[in-house]
């Protein structure tokens, strides 16, 4: 169900341009968890693997995914669990890895 760790570290990463799109998203979904969420979560793509934590927020990242897609918004949602600094994940996301992961069109 949830995208995160509880109590633990993740971010999301898009296209700078969709930042507030993509918050606009999560606040939509659902307007409690909202009261959570942790400012900055969303950034993007060349701060990878760059993480934030992310306490108690939960995302439904099902939903999450399928709206962004509708949206033509690529996402790549990252849960590094308990690690502030995630080891082996230290470089830049290249443009295939990105479509890779992504969820929606690169534009």
């Amino acid at each position: 169900m949830t995208a995160f760790t509880y109590k633990g570290y993740g971010r999301i990463y898009t296209n700078p341009e969709n930042i507030q799109e993509v918050e606009n998203i999560i606040q939509e979904l659902d307007e409690f968890e909202w009261e959570y969420y942790p400012g900055g979560l969303v950034i993007s793509w060349d701060r990878y693997p760059n993480v934030e934590y992310v306490g108690k927020f939960e995302l439904n990242e099902e939903k999450f995914k399928q709206i962004c897609k509708e949206r033509n918004i690529p996402v790549f949602v990252f849960n590094a669990y308990d690690n502030d600094y995630p080891r082996g994940c230290v470089k830049t996301l290249n443009v295939e890895e990105i479509k890779t992961l992504s969820y929606g069109e690169l534009k």
